[in-house]
């Protein structure tokens, strides 16, 4: 019998083929061995992991803005997910919040916390090594 309260896993991309996704989805799989999974990302995985509930959200493109979009655009898509994991928390309590980015810890990891008392977790995959020194929040 599985555990009552689910573990939301929120992170951009789930259905990609990059390594972010490829460990998202095998978290997935393995904590839905014990509990209910809910996946929140702009794309999930095809096909669907059993078990594991999605919900795909959308961000804005901004196109227009071309080559400087991708801040932006990370922000938006940010925000689309943390509307998601408050209508999950709404609904139901979860046991645990796991962000697949540093955006999503500051704009989604945080509001969860202080707004439902929920734990939240970042999974960092290994960029924080690569940043420019002065570019990391340590507060993360």
């Amino acid at each position: 019998m599985k555990n009552s309260m689910p573990v939301v896993i929120a992170v951009n991309d789930a259905g990609g083929s990059g390594s972010v996704a490829s460990v998202v989805r095998n978290h997935a799989r393995e904590l839905g061995r014990e509990r209910e999974v809910i996946l929140i990302a702009a794309t999930l995985p095809e096909p669907a992991i059993p078990g594991v509930r999605g919900i795909a959200v959308r961000g804005p493109q901004l196109t227009w803005l071309r080559r400087f979009a991708h801040v932006p655009r990370e922000i938006l898509l940010a925000l689309a997910i943390r509307r998601a994991a408050r209508r999950v928390c709404r609904e139901q309590r979860i046991a645990a919040l796991f962000v697949h980015s540093h955006a999503l810890g500051v704009i989604v990891g945080r509001a969860i916390r202080r707004q439902f008392a929920a734990p939240w977790l970042l999974v960092v995959h290994a960029d924080i090594h690569d940043r420019p020194a002065g570019t990391y929040d340590p507060l993360l």
